[in-house]
């Protein structure tokens, strides 16, 4: 892209039928809603996460 605000649309499709569009918009949120605490898929991510830096967010690198 040469100019800036130019758009190109891209030959790929997320689905060949548009009924994935009426489930995101229509069928709600599943997801688990945030908080303070952080959450891990398993016991295992928690325990390197709190070896490494328990006051720094190791995806990020800032303080907590």
């Amino acid at each position: 892209m040469t100019v800036p605000g130019s758009v190109k649309m891209l030959p790929f499709y997320w689905s060949e039928e548009d009924e994935w569009k009426h489930t995101a918009m229509m069928g709600g949120d599943s997801r688990v809603p945030r908080n303070e605490t952080p959450q891990y898929q398993t016991e295992e991510d928690r325990r390197r996460a709190e070896e490494n830096n328990p006051e720094a967010c190791p995806v990020c690198e800032i303080s907590a």
